[in-house]
C-alpha cells in the first residue's frame, strides 16, 4: 500500500512516492499503482523508511557497519550544546524526556540501528565523549587494473583494515671532508705587442671561421670533431 510513511519519514527527503488511484464507476475493489523513486545522491542508508514501512517493504543495506560509544557522558551539555543533534543527517541522537528514557539513558542518548558512522558527531562534539567504530564497509570490488589494489586498500583504509605500509627509514650520511687540491703557480709571461697582434689575428680568424654557413652546416650535423679539426687548420694558418 502506497501510503507514503517512507516519504514523510526519511530524514533527508531522498525517497519520492507517487500513487495514483483508479476506481470506476463499478463497485469494486481499489486497485492501487505506482512507483517509488529513490534518489541514491541524498540516501543515507539509515534505514528509518525500512522501519517505517507497515508491509516490511523496503530494504536497506549499509555501507558501514559499526557502533558508536560514549566516553564521560557526565560531561555532555545537551541543553547549551546540541552539537551532535544538529549535525547528524540521519537524526539518530535524542534527548532522553520521559522517566523511562531518562532511566535507561545517559543526558544525551542515540538509537544506533538508523547510524551510517559517518563520524560527523565524533567531530563535532566539543569535549570529545563520542566515539565512532566503524567494523566493517561494504563495497564493489573493482577490476584488476594497476590500481585496483590500492583502490581497495583506500576503503579499507576507512575501517582500520589497510595494510600497513612499510615504514620509511632515514639514513644519515655523514659529510666527507674533502681536502682541497693545491694548484701550483705558474708564472705568465708578459705579453708584447707582437704577442698581442698575433693574438688579435687568431682571434679574428676564429670568429670568421665561426660565422661561415659550412661551419654552422657541420655544427648543426653534430660534426663538432670536423669543425675542430678545420679551426686548427685555419689557425695554424694564421700563424
Amino acid at each position: 500500500l502506497f501510503e507514503k510513511l517512507c516519504e514523510k519519514i526519511c530524514p533527508d527527503k531522498a525517497i519520492k512516492v507517487n500513487c495514483k488511484t483508479e476506481v470506476d464507476r463499478e463497485i469494486k475493489d481499489l486497485e492501487w499503482s505506482g512507483e517509488i523513486k529513490i534518489d541514491r545522491e541524498k540516501c543515507l542508508t539509515c534505514g528509518w523508511c525500512k522501519a517505517a514501512c507497515p508491509r516490511d517493504a523496503i530494504r536497506v543495506t549499509k555501507a558501514f557497519e559499526g557502533e558508536i560509544r560514549l566516553h564521560h557522558p557526565e560531561k555532555c551539555d545537551p541543553v547549551g550544546c546540541k552539537a551532535c543533534l544538529n549535525i547528524c543527517p540521519s537524526k539518530v541522537w535524542f534527548i532522553p524526556e520521559t522517566m523511562e528514557e531518562k532511566e535507561k539513558f545517559d543526558k544525551i542518548a542515540f538509537n544506533q540501528d538508523f547510524c551510517g558512522f559517518c563520524g560527523a558527531c565524533q567531530n563535532a562534539c566539543p569535549e570529545k565523549i563520542i566515539e565512532v567504530i566503524r567494523k566493517d564497509v561494504r563495497y564493489t570490488k573493482p577490476n584488476e587494473t594497476p590500481w585496483s589494489r590500492m583502490w581497495e586498500q583506500t576503503f579499507l583504509k576507512l575501517v582500520g583494515k589497510a595494510e600497513k605500509m612499510p615504514k620509511i627509514r632515514i639514513v644519515k650520511i655523514e659529510k666527507i671532508e674533502e681536502e682541497e687540491p693545491t694548484i701550483p703557480e705558474v708564472q705568465v709571461p708578459e705579453l708584447t705587442e707582437e704577442m698581442r697582434e698575433k693574438l688579435s689575428q687568431r682571434i679574428k680568424k676564429a670568429r670568421d671561421f665561426l660565422k661561415e654557413k659550412s661551419t654552422r652546416m657541420l655544427t648543426e650535423k653534430g660534426k663538432t670533431e670536423k669543425v675542430i679539426e678545420r679551426l686548427k687548420k685555419e689557425l695554424e694558418v694564421a700563424q
